[in-house]
Order: structure tokens, then C-alpha cells, then sequence
């Protein structure tokens, strides 16, 4: 075609058939790009010409003239494309193409030639020359057309636009542009992300052609023969999709002076010398090349989502620090990710070592080689970022690439932070926003001496001073597996520790620890394993497991160590399907867990001499609470099993006194929360609007005196003398299944088992619906509480659940197991109905099981508004007539000193 025109609109094609049959022989060998045709073939000629009465809109005095060397793609149905040549050019304009297809029946065509595919589509060039004269590459103004049968000797073709146009200016001496698309999923010539216009270096407006489409923003990258300059509205949208359309972007030479990267060479030559920002504007193979870290980064380096491929790191990131921007770019699954052979102090990369700047949009496809060496000092490993001392934003980021690390046992060598995408940030100036950990973790080590603390997470290895994070997700498997452990292992989904607000984050990967011999210490979370932050809209769907053969001592985590004027005890066990361990100010408002819960000490015995103010910890939601659960729901069970090597009980004892019982290792479980122990005062854990229809399974050789605690809404909610913590609005369990919320337990242990809670707090307006089953043990259970006391409130409270209980108990109550002698007045407002099943228990009553004393005033229920009650009493069905006898045990009723008001409830 001639060269004076830059657009095509219409082009009507009137073909003159010539019914020539004759076969054509193929010598070449048959495949599926050239396959053998053996049909008869139809030699044919089209007349083709323009119709002067459609013009493109980006033209409006130029003609589309014909020129010798112009060919037509057609495709007849067959897997052959038929190349059509030109057989003449007449004076009208028009011109006669001539070649063979195997059908006339439905005919389709492309022009030109060189942009047609086998399948009958096109594909536009990303490569376009435009040649002195010319205003627009003739070989990119791509159009189509399909044939209609006027006749049987002729054929209508009607070619269109396939490709529309950006009109662009540019000054004398510009060799290049370099269109480039700014929205992420655009494409602009076929697939590729940006159009090379080759210019003959004069003055002038050209033409480049690109798909029909949506564009959301484009960048130009004009080149003078020395350097490039950018301009181009980042977010402005354009509307090309009409086809044979088009835009004038104006001039674009003459903006601001940037590096633009086209290959291997040209990065590797920016991180050299990176004086400009750099924009790469093509995927880039580093096959064979070798990178060397920019040391220090502060300009923009925007990868324009294009892919970095066949790159090999031996333990190298592509920017050492960062103070500017690095963005949009991927790490594919062709490039190979080596550790260094010894992890020394420091922080470890592969995209940015040590950020203080804005690391946004990177991907990483390619997984970490399996890492076998010494982990010789404290390190902060992620494998896109390794450290944000300040000022650090992570966001937008994704990792699937998967991170092994076999380390040898060692012995004290600091703290490891190690993620799938950032392993430590730090300050409150630093953030991180919407990033995606989807590759596994797996540890493998062992950890001989204190001050070795392994913090580990899908996202997020370690985060201080109230650092925030916001829409971050886990869907990779975290595993550690250990010979033993003398430090801490802080380990979640997202976030393992932080001190600042947790925002919509969620986490779908299983975690697990299994220690071969003992740990020391853990704090585990399905989104976080400590925090002292603000949580909302957080969840968990995924299974959390931690096993190992005993428990040997406890660690500083956080916070939470042995000075008391900050927390009750060092750090011991917390698991909770968000959260583990919490401490001031942190708050939980609309989370969710669905993840199962499992916890084994398979042999305790082998350690009796554990601290008596160890409390081992377990919450749906959360397991160790300091501050307030709000509208948080809770659907995985909890099993947590402490065992000894042959079933026997055995006897935990004071490491000072190897002769006292000790009560290490006390367990408290709940379906929302574990336990409000570790907090100053123990009076901070207010629990509202929550819900838990979790399981509860628990058993534990140990036969310590110290009272383990589980409910279905918190297991221990607060010391029991002066607390000020409060359950409301709550419920346990579902109508319509008495398994959901249920609680069962076995074993030598003595507890307090209750539907809403284990131990002593305020309760108002809470139901209950689950079974509590003591198969076992030492238990006091009640549908609300297991055991009350410290003159607090219950109120306008029900309980639907059976208590079950296989052992003569302390007290089974169809409201409170066992209440504490003192003087108390409470239960306005509550019900119950509910079955009570004990064959060893005498101590049992539709409202209370036991009193423990008889020397204190106590009313249950008021004369205006006294407890409601029917039911089932150890096979007896209550009615109007007999149920003041089954309203509380008797062992320590005292008539002068015990008011009961009830009722029966038709």
C-alpha cells in the first residue's frame, strides 16, 4: 500500500471469482503449524477497492492507494492460511488480488499479510517504522473484512478498522517513542504493554497504531539519540475502543529525563548508576547476566508490571537500601533464589534488603532454592523485603514463591524475623497495606540456648512500635519443625507480632510446630501471635496445630516477662485461632475464626519441675486477652491434650520444691477467649456480642490442684476478687445442636467448666446451648458458669445445654457449678432448661450445684424476678410440683443464710 496514508476506516471489496479448479501439491512435511492439505483447491481474484465516503476519524484528506507489493491473508475454514498477491492495480483506484482456497463458502480476510494468525485473528506489532514521507507505519494499519457471495462468480468484501491510533509530536532530532500503558491489564500493541514507534528524526506529527480499547493513562518515552524524556498523564483515561479511532496525545518530546530500561543490559546498567528515575518498558531476561546490588536507592524505579525472568540471585537483592520508590514489577518462576551459604546478622532480600522508602506492587513468582547452612546471628528475612528500620511503606506486594531454611541446631545467636514478603518492619512511620503471602514456609531447626527467638509469619515476620497493617492475607502453609527449643517462637499467618492496629487482614494457611523433644514458650495465631494493637475485621479459616513431647519453661515475649509491675509471668503457651497472646490496649472488634485448634503434649512426665504460674492458653479468638472482644465469632474447635508417655497422672512441681504440687501448666480454654491471666490486675477483659458454636476437647494427666478453667465463651475471665471484666450478649452453642459449643473433658486434672464461663466474672444477657460432658477429673460445671464468685453480677442469662458429668463432681449446675462462700446477690432475669446427668454427683441443682460455704448472706433469683426453671435432673423431669427440690445441692445449704427464688418455667 502507499505510504501517504495513515489510517484506514472502511475498505469495500467487490471480488470477481474465476472457478479454476485444480489441486496443489505440498512437498513439505506434515505438522501442526503446516499441516498436508488434500482438498481440491479454487483459484479465484478479488477486485478490491475503497469507497470514498468513509474516511477514518483521525483523517479526513487522505486515500488509501493500493500498492504492488500489498498481500491479503485469507482464511477459508481450513487450518491453511491462503496468501493473496496482487495481480493488478486499476486507474479507479481499485486493485484485483488473485489466489487459492479450498471453499468459497465463508471467507474472511486480514491485511496486511504479516499480521495475520494461523487461527483467521491478527495480532498488531509492538515494533512500528515509520520511514521519511510517511506518517504512520503502513504494515500496522491492520483492518479486516468478510466475505459475502453476491453471486456464484462474486464475492463482497467489506474491510474495517481493526486497530485505532494515538497522534503524537514530536521535535527534530527524536528518533523513538515509546508508548507505554499505565493501567496494569492493559495492552496496547497485541499483548505487549508498550509500542516502539521508530521515527525518521524530522519534526511532525505521527501516527502509532494500537488495540481498539480503555486506556488508563499512557506514558511516552521519547528517545533523541542520547537520552529519553517523559511525559504522559498517569491516571488519564482514554477511550479508543471504537475501532479506526483515535487521539492526539500532543508533543512528547521535551519532558522530564528518565532512564528507560529495554534489557538485561540497560538494568543492569541503572543500578549502576541509577541517577534518573528508571521505567522498564519490556519483560526482561537476565538469562546468563549477572546482577550487582544497587547500594543505595532514592529515586523511582517503576517496573511498569512488567516481569523479570531467568534471573539467578546467589543471595544478591537488586537494591541494597531504599530511600526513593521501587514498584510494579515480577520476580518470575524462572528465576533462581539462593540464600547466602552462612545467614550472618543483617537483613536478607531479593528485592530490597533494608527499605526506607516505598516498595509497592512487586511480585515474586519463584521460590527461595531449599536453604541448608548456619544461621549465625539476629536476621530479618523476607523475600521481597528484609527490614524497614523507618519510614518503610510495604504494600500491594504478592509472594508465592515457597521458603525453606534447614538451619543446624545452635545455640544463642539473637532473634530471626523471617516472612514470605517482608521480615521486619519497624516505627510507626511504617506501614503495610494489601500484601499477599501465598508461598509455604518451611523451618527446620533446633535451638539449644535462651535468646534465640525464631518471629515467623506468611507476611509479615516481625513488626514494632506501631507499625499498622491493613488488608494483608496468608494463604501459605507455615510449618516448623524442631529437635528442641530453648527460645520463644512467635508465629502467625500475617503479622507474628506487632504492636500497632491489624485491619482487615485474613489468614487461610495451616500452621504448625512440631518440636521432636520440647519447647519453651510459644505465642501462635492464625492472623497474629502477639499483639498490643487494635484488631478489626480479621480472620482465620485455617487449621493451627502445635505438638511436642513437653513443655520445658517459659520465655519473655513482648511485654510479657517476669517483671511484674508489666504482666503476671514470663511467656508461656498462648494459641489462638487470631490471635495468641495480647497485652495493653489491644482490642478486637468483628473477627472470625473457622480453624481448628489442636495442642499435644504427648510426654509431660518427662518434665514435671515446671513453674507454678504457668498457664498454657487456647481462645478461638484469642488465647491470653488484655482489653475488649467485640462482635467476634468463633466456628473451629479446640483440642488440647497434655499427656504423659504411659497414661498415668503425674504431679507437676515447683522447680524450688520438687516436694509441692506446683500447677505448671494449668490449662484455660475458651471459644472466644483463654484467659485474661497475663495482664496487670487481671481485671481487662470485656467480651461483647460474641459467639462461639467451636468444640471444646481437653484432657490433661496432670492431677495439679490448681484449677484449669474452659467456657464456651472464655475459660479464666479474671481473677476472682476485685475484677471488673464483664461477658454480655454472648452465646454459646446453637439451638438446633447440642454438639456445637459443647465442652468435654478428661483426664486427672481438677477445673471449672462452664457454657459461658469457666471461671468467675460479671455475665448479662449470655445463652447457652452447648453440652458440657466431664468424663473425668476433678470438675465443677455449669451452663453458665463452672464456678462464680467474688460478689459479680450473672443476669438475664439462660442455659439450653445438658451437663454431663461421668465423675463425682464438685458441683454440676444448671446455672452455677460451684459458688464461692461470700456474700453475693445475683441471677435476675435468668433461665433455665436444661438436663442434668450424674450418677456419682449429689451435689446438683437446676440453678446451683454447690454452695462452698455457709457463712455468708447469698440470694440467687429476687422475689419480683426469680429464676426460671425446668428441665431434667438426674433422670427425674421436673414439674410445678416437685422442682424446688432439684434447685441446688445440699452439702452446704443453710436455710438462714441461702435465699433462693425460682419459679417453674411453663
Amino acid at each position: 500500500m502507499k505510504k501517504n496514508l495513515f489510517c484506514l476506516a472502511a475498505l469495500c471489496a467487490a471480488a470477481l471469482v474465476s472457478c479454476t479448479p485444480k489441486e496443489l501439491i505440498i512437498e513439505e512435511p506434515e505438522s501442526i503449524d503446516n499441516p498436508k492439505e488434500t482438498a481440491e483447491l479454487i483459484h479465484i481474484t478479488i477486485k478490491a477497492s475503497m469507497s470514498e465516503s468513509t474516511k477514518a476519524t483521525i483523517s479526513t484528506d487522505r486515500t488509501w492507494t493500493w500498492d504492488a507489493s500489498d498481500k491479503l491473508a485469507v482464511f477459508d475454514g481450513t487450518t491453511v492460511t491462503k496468501e493473496f498477491g496482487i495481480k493488478e492495480i486499476l486507474s479507479d483506484g481499485q486493485a484485483i488480488f488473485e489466489g487459492d482456497v479450498a471453499s468459497t463458502a465463508s471467507l474472511t480476510a486480514v491485511f496486511p499479510y504479516a499480521a495475520a494468525l494461523s487461527d483467521g485473528s491478527y495480532k498488531l506489532s509492538s515494533e512500528q517504522t515509520i520511514s521519511t514521507g510517511q506518517t504512520v507505519d503502513p504494515s500496522a494499519m491492520v483492518a479486516t473484512a468478510t466475505g459475502e457471495k453476491a453471486s456464484d462468480s462474486e464475492f463482497t468484501f467489506y474491510f474495517t478498522p481493526a486497530v485505532s491510533f494515538f497522534r503524537l509530536s514530536v521535535g527534530a532530532g527524536v528518533s523513538k517513542v515509546i508508548l507505554h500503558t499505565v493501567g496494569k491489564d492493559d495492552t496496547i500493541a497485541g499483548e505487549s504493554r508498550s509500542v516502539t514507534v521508530n521515527l525518521p528524526g524530522t519534526a511532525g506529527s505521527f501516527w502509532a497504531a494500537v488495540n481498539p480499547a480503555v486506556y488508563h493513562g499512557i506514558r511516552a518515552f521519547a528517545y533523541d539519540g542520547t537520552s529519553y524524556a517523559k511525559k504522559g498523564a498517569d491516571a488519564a483515561e482514554i477511550d479508543l475502543s471504537a475501532k479506526g479511532s483515535g487521539k492526539n496525545i500532543g508533543t512528547v518530546s521535551g519532558g522530564t529525563a528518565v532512564s528507560v530500561i529495554e534489557n538485561a543490559d540497560n538494568l543492569i546498567s541503572y543500578l549502576g548508576n541509577p541517577a534518573l528515575d528508571g521505567y522498564i518498558v519490556n519483560d526482561l531476561d537476565l538469562t546468563g547476566k549477572t546482577i550487582t546490588s544497587c547500594a543505595s536507592f532514592a529515586k523511582t524505579f517503576d517496573g511498569q508490571y512488567h516481569s523479570i525472568k531467568n534471573w539467578t540471585s546467589e543471595g544478591t537483592a537488586l537494591f541494597g537500601a531504599n530511600s526513593g520508590t521501587v514498584k510494579d514489577f515480577t520476580l518470575d518462576s524462572s528465576c533462581k533464589l539462593n540464600l547466602p551459604a552462612t545467614l550472618a546478622a543483617g537483613d536478607y532480600a531479593f528485592v530490597v534488603k533494608t527499605n526506607q522508602g516505598t516498595v509497592s506492587g512487586i511480585r515474586n513468582e519463584a521460590d527461595v532454592a531449599e536453604w541448608t547452612g548456619e544461621i549465625t546471628g539476629a536476621i530479618n528475612l523476607g523475600i521481597i523485603v528484609g527490614n524497614g528500620p523507618a519510614n518503610s511503606i510495604v504494600e500491594n506486594c504478592y509472594n508465592s514463591g515457597k521458603l525453606v531454611i534447614n538451619a543446624a541446631e545452635h545455640g544463642g545467636i539473637g532473634t530471626s524475623a523471617i516472612s514470605g514478603v517482608c521480615g521486619r518492619l519497624t516505627n510507626k512511620t511504617s506501614s503495610a497495606v494489601a500484601c499477599i503471602n501465598r508461598g509455604n514456609i518451611d523451618i527446620t531447626t533446633g535451638i539449644n540456648a535462651a535468646g534465640a527467638n525464631i518471629y515467623c509469619a506468611g507476611v509479615l515476620g516481625c513488626t514494632t512500635n506501631t507499625v499498622s497493617a491493613i488488608e494483608c492475607i496468608n494463604y501459605g502453609k507455615i510449618d516448623i519443625q524442631l529437635s528442641k527449643t530453648n527460645s520463644a517462637l512467635i508465629v502467625a499467618g500475617v503479622s507474628s507480632y506487632t504492636s500497632g492496629p491489624l485491619t482487615g487482614c485474613e489468614n487461610h494457611g495451616e500452621i504448625s510446630i512440631n518440636s521432636d523433644t520440647f519447647i519453651q514458650a510459644v505465642a501462635l495465631g492464625g492472623v497474629c501471635a502477639y499483639s498490643s494493637g487494635a484488631m478489626e475485621n480479621c480472620m482465620n479459616d485455617a487449621k493451627i496445630s502445635l505438638t511436642a513431647q513437653y513443655f520445658n519453661g517459659g520465655n519473655a515475649i513482648g511485654s510479657i516477662k517476669s517483671d511484674t509491675t508489666v504482666s503476671t509471668t514470663t511467656g508461656a503457651l498462648a494459641v489462638g485461632g487470631i490471635v495468641g497472646y495480647t497485652y495493653n490496649k489491644f482490642s478486637m472488634d468483628n473477627c472470625h475464626n473457622e480453624g481448628n485448634i489442636i495442642f499435644e503434649l504427648s510426654e509431660q512426665d518427662q518434665k514435671v519441675a515446671i513453674g507454678s504460674t504457668y498457664r498454657f492458653e487456647f481462645g478461638g479468638c484469642v488465647a491470653d486477652a488484655w482489653g475488649d472482644i467485640n462482635n467476634s465469632h468463633n466456628t473451629g474447635d479446640i483440642e488440647a491434650y497434655v499427656r504423659t508417655s504411659t497414661g498415668d497422672a503425674f504431679t507437676p512441681v515447683k522447680p524450688s520444691d520438687t516436694s509441692s504440687a506446683g500447677g505448671g501448666g494449668t490449662l484455660y480454654i475458651g471459644g472466644i477467649a483463654g484467659a485474661n491471666y497475663e495482664a496487670i490486675g487481671q481485671s481487662c477483659l470485656n467480651i461483647t456480642g460474641c459467639t462461639n458454636t467451636g468444640q471444646i476437647i481437653t484432657h490433661s494427666d496432670s492431677q495439679s490442684t490448681t484449677n484449669c478453667a474452659f467456657g464456651g465463651i472464655v475459660g479464666w475471665p479474671g481473677k476472682e476478687a476485685d475484677c471488673t471484666s464483664i461477658t454480655k450478649q454472648c452465646t454459646n452453642g446453637a439451638e438446633s445442636d447440642a454438639e456445637k459449643g459443647s465442652i468435654t473433658v478428661s483426664g486427672f486434672i481438677t477445673y471449672r467448666a462452664g457454657g459461658i464461663q469457666g471461671g468467675s466474672g460479671r455475665i448479662e444477657d449470655c445463652t447457652n446451648y452447648g453440652t458440657i460432658y466431664a468424663k473425668s477429673g476433678k470438675p465443677s460445671i455449669g451452663g453458665i458458669a463452672g464456678y462464680h464468685g467474688g460478689g459479680y453480677q450473672v443476669s438475664s442469662s439462660s442455659n439450653y445445654g445438658t451437663l454431663k458429668s461421668d465423675v463425682k463432681a464438685t458441683g454440676v449446675g444448671g446455672l452455677i457449678g460451684a459458688l464461692q462462700n461470700i456474700e453475693i446477690s445475683f441471677g435476675e432475669g435468668c433461665k433455665v432448661d436444661c438436663n442434668l446427668v450424674s450418677s456419682n454427683t449429689t451435689e446438683i441443682g437446676l440453678i446451683l450445684g454447690h454452695f462452698n460455704g455457709n457463712t455468708y448472706a447469698i440470694t440467687l433469683g429476687s422475689e419480683t424476678n426469680p429464676i426460671k426453671v425446668k428441665g431434667e435432673c438426674k433422670g427425674t423431669t421436673v414439674s410445678t410440683d416437685n422442682y424446688l427440690n432439684y434447685l441446688y445441692g445440699p452439702a452446704k445449704y443453710s436455710s438462714s443464710l441461702h435465699t433462693v427464688f425460682a419459679e417453674y418455667w411453663n
